[in-house]
């Protein structure tokens, strides 16, 4: 699915995608996710992470070293 982005940056809480997560990335005012070191577990996990965000909305990801 590739909708336009928007202007909104979302993070989200954990290591994986929970329904809320799912909820604002579909949000057509999210543009962007932002990812933290608590949501770096390794890095196939990170891969799969990222790849279902964008699966989800063709987003802008950032990964970020801070918590």
């Amino acid at each position: 699915m590739n909708l336009p982005l928007g202007p909104f940056v979302a993070d989200i809480q954990g290591l994986a995608l929970d329904s809320d997560d799912r909820r604002r990335l579909l949000h057509p005012m999210t543009g962007g996710v932002i990812l933290f070191a608590r949501n770096f577990e390794s890095g196939d996990q990170l891969q799969a992470l990222t790849a279902e965000i964008r699966a989800l909305a063709q987003p802008c990801v950032a990964h970020l070293r801070g918590s």
